[in-house]
């Protein structure tokens, strides 16, 4: 991955990692988690 060690690239690393980190938490949390509730 290519990284700009500007501020505007190191905030838009931040971000994207930050976008990922949530869609695994939706994913586990409402999707995975009701369903190994119920059995």
């Amino acid at each position: 991955m290519i990284v700009r060690w500007d501020p505007c690239g190191i905030i838009c690393v931040i971000m994207i990692y930050g976008c990922v980190v949530y869609a695994d938490y939706v994913v586990t949390v409402w999707m995975v988690m009701p369903v190994f509730g119920e059995s």
